[in-house]
């Protein structure tokens, strides 16, 4: 039983608790030890994390704001859909970074609802990734070109994401009403 005043926990929460520095080193092994559905929904999952966290830094700040925002059933930022949407209409993202987002949001969908076995060699889901960043890193050669390329934006717009939101958040604006 919760204590009084305090949220009973839910499986929910284990998704909505925000990466710190010190998880990112599990994170990056867990990107490079998985199959690539594994890599695909991992790599997702850190970007749109850090995306909620630019936008975060961004946005007025207000009792519940996270459940409000991010986390309850119908929250307008709920979907990595509509975050993708309005950091672009807050102009967080431009529209080079909007298509990259939105080609990562649809390769992790592709991997997360298909039921039979894909990986990044499938060629709808190489197309998908020709969209990302260009350069085909070298390392992980046992990785497919995909995999590497999409492993990478990732990577680069998190990092990005995340120094977005330590500049903006000396910034932040917190709502002045009761």
């Amino acid at each position: 039983m919760a204590s009084k005043g305090r949220k009973k926990a839910s499986l929910r929460d284990l998704s909505v608790r925000w990466i710190e520095d010190d998880h990112l080193a599990d994170i990056f092994y867990e990107l490079d030890n998985q199959t690539d559905r594994g890599a695909a929904l991992i790599g997702a999952g850190l970007v749109d994390d850090y995306l909620k966290k630019a936008m975060r830094a961004r946005l007025a700040h207000f009792n519940n704001f996270e459940e409000i925002m991010f986390e309850n059933e119908g929250a307008p930022l709920g979907t990595f859909s509509a975050r993708i949407k309005v950091a672009r209409a807050l102009n967080v993202i431009g529209p080079v970074c909007e298509g990259h987002l939105d080609a990562i949001r649809r390769i992790r969908n592709q991997f997360a609802h298909s039921v039979l076995k894909i990986d990044f060699k499938h060629p709808l889901i190489e197309a998908e990734c020709d969209k990302l960043l260009k350069d085909d890193p070298e390392w992980k050669p046992e990785f497919s070109p995909s995999r590497r390329r999409y492993t990478m934006t990732v990577v680069d717009m998190s990092k990005a994401f995340a120094e977005l939101s330590d500049k903006e958040h000396e910034n932040t604006i917190t709502s002045g009403l009761p």
